[in-house]
C-alpha cells in the first residue's frame, strides 16, 4: 500500500512507539494501518517539520520561505510559549511541575518549599553558586525528600540544594535525568514531559551550569562550535562578542530587545537578534537548521540551545553521540538562571502587571486545590472558577480606560512560577513519531 505522505529525503521509516512502520509495512496489520498513516500526517505536520513543509497533492514539499531545513524563529515572533514540564509528587503527596535542567549538575529545591512541605533542612550543607551574571550567592542548605514521576510507582529518594530565589520550585538536574533516561528514551519523554502552549507568559527561565555543562559538538554556519544543551533554556542565546567575532548581523531594534532576569532576580537586556544562523548537529550530512539567537553581552557561553530546540530535534536521543559531558564534579557549581520578559516593553502599565500577576495566582490556586483532600477539591475548584469569571469580567470592563504606567522597577512578583503551575492542559497526542536516518 502507498503511502499518504512523502518523507524529506535522507528519511527512511517512521517508529510509532511500539508499533514500527518501515520498509515492512505492509506485514502490519490493516485496522492498525490507516490510524498510523492518519497520525503519521498529523505529527509531520505538528511536530516533525515546524512548518517548513507544505501540504501538496503529490506529499509534503519543502516551504520555499525556507532556503534550507527546519527554521526556529526568536521568542520576539511568537505568540505562544511552549514550556516543558514534569509532573511529578514529591513529599509523598505533594503535586508539582519540575523543570528538567540537564544543565543542572544538581537537583534545586525553592527554600520556601522546603519549610512549607517541612523537610529537614541541613543548613551545614552549603554550596556556592554562580549567577548568569557573574555574582556568586550561597545556597541555604539541603534537604532530601521522596520523588516520584506522576502516573508512576517507583519511589527516588532525593537530595535537593536549596535556593530562597529558585525559578522553579523544583528543578531536576543532569545526573538525575540522565540515570533514569527521561530524555534519551523517547517512550520515557512522551510519558513523563508534557508541552503545552501559554499565552501572555511573560516571564521565563532559561538554566545553564558552568563551563563543563553538557554540549552537542556541531557545526555553526560551517565551523566547529560547540553549543550548550540547556534544556531549562527557553530561548536561544548567542553571546555578542562571538557574533561580532563571525561577522554576523544583528537586529537592535528595540523590540527586539528582550528582559532578562537572573536566579538573583538581577536583570539585564539583551542587544538583539541575529537571524539565520546555520547550525547542524554533529558533521556536514546531519540536517542543518536555521536559528534565531537572542545576543547578549558577556554570555556565560558562546552559544545555548534552548528547551524547545532541544527537544523538538529529539536532540538528546538521535544526536547522543555528538555530547559532551565532563562529569567530573568541580569546587563550585554554576547556575544560570534566567527569567524572559517576552513582551519586553520599558513602559509596562499596570494592567500587564495585573495579568501577569492573575496568570501566577491561578497557577498557585491550580497546585493548591490538586493538594486538597479529594472530597474538598470540587466546592474549591467552584470557587475558584467564579472568582476567575469575575476578574476576566472587570477585566473587559478596564479594556476602554487608558493604560497607567508604572515604573520600571516595580515588583511584579515570583515571575518564574508561572511557568511551573500555570494550569495543566492534557496533550491531545496519544503517541510520538521519530524519524530514523539513512545510515
Amino acid at each position: 500500500m502507498n503511502t499518504i505522505l512523502s518523507l524529506p529525503e535522507g528519511y527512511r521509516k517512521v517508529e510509532v512507539l511500539i508499533i514500527r512502520w518501515d520498509e515492512t509495512l505492509h506485514d502490519s496489520s490493516e485496522q492498525h494501518h490507516e490510524e498510523i498513516l492518519r497520525l503519521q500526517n498529523a505529527f509531520a505536520k505538528d511536530l516533525l517539520w515546524k512548518g517548513s513543509y507544505q501540504q501538496h497533492s503529490s506529499g509534503w514539499i519543502p516551504d520555499p520561505k525556507h532556503a534550507f531545513g527546519y527554521h526556529w524563529t526568536s521568542q520576539v515572533e511568537r505568540k505562544s510559549t511552549k514550556v516543558f514540564e514534569i509532573p511529578a509528587i514529591i513529599a509523598s503527596e505533594h503535586r508539582t511541575n519540575a523543570l528538567g535542567d540537564f544543565c543542572a549538575r544538581k537537583n534545586f529545591m525553592k527554600t520556601a518549599l522546603a519549610k512549607r512541605l517541612g523537610l529537614h533542612i541541613d543548613k551545614e550543607s552549603i554550596c556556592t553558586v554562580t549567577v548568569g551574571s557573574g555574582k556568586q550567592i550561597k545556597t541555604s542548605g539541603s534537604a532530601e525528600t521522596t520523588f516520584r514521576f506522576r502516573d508512576e510507582s517507583r519511589v527516588y529518594k532525593l537530595k535537593f540544594d536549596l535556593l530562597p530565589d529558585c525559578v522553579h520550585d523544583v528543578i531536576l538536574g543532569k545526573s538525575f535525568l540522565k540515570a533514569t533516561q527521561t530524555f534519551s528514551l523517547v517512550a520515557n519523554y512522551a510519558r513523563r514531559v508534557v508541552k503545552r502552549a501559554v499565552m501572555g507568559l511573560k516571564s521565563l527561565n532559561c538554566l545553564y551550569l558552568g563551563d563543563s555543562a553538557p554540549a552537542f559538538k556541531g557545526l555553526l554556519n560551517g565551523e566547529e562550535q560547540q553549543a550548550l544543551a540547556d534544556s531549562g533554556s527557553k530561548i536561544l542565546i548567542m553571546d555578542e562578542g562571538y557574533a561580532k567575532s563571525l561577522g554576523l548581523p544583528i537586529n537592535r531594534r528595540p523590540e527586539t530587545q528582550i528582559k532578562l532576569r537572573f536566579a538573583d532576580n538581577s536583570v539585564a537586556y539583551t542587544s538583539g537578534i541575529t537571524h539565520g544562523v546555520r547550525w547542524r548537529f554533529g558533521h556536514e550530512l546531519n540536517e542543518e537548521y536555521s536559528l534565531d539567537f537572542h545576543v547578549l553581552q558577556n554570555a556565560p557561553a558562546a552559544v545555548i540551545l534552548s528547551d524547545e530546540f532541544l527537544f523538538g530535534t529529539n536532540a538528546f536521543s538521535e544526536y547522543d553521540c555528538y555530547l559532551m559531558d565532563d562529569d567530573d564534579m568541580g569546587e563550585d557549581e554554576y547556575l544560570f538562571a534566567i527569567d524572559v520578559d517576552l513582551r519586553h516593553e520599558r513602559n509596562e502599565t499596570y494592567q500587564d502587571l495585573e495579568r501577569h500577576t492573575e496568570i501566577v495566582r491561578r497557577g498557585e490556586e491550580k497546585d493548591r486545590i490538586d493538594n486538597l483532600p479529594v472530597a474538598q477539591q470540587a466546592e474549591a475548584l467552584s470557587i475558584e472558577m467564579d472568582r476567575r469569571t469575575k476578574w476576566d469580567d472587570q477585566q473587559k470592563q478596564n479594556i476602554s480606560l487608558p493604560p497607567k504606567p508604572i515604573s520600571s522597577n516595580a515588583n511584579s512578583g515570583q515571575s518564574g512560577n508561572s511557568a511551573s503551575s500555570h494550569h495543566k492542559r492534557k496533550s491531545r497526542w496519544l503517541v510520538k513519531l521519530k524519524l530514523k536516518r539513512k545510515p
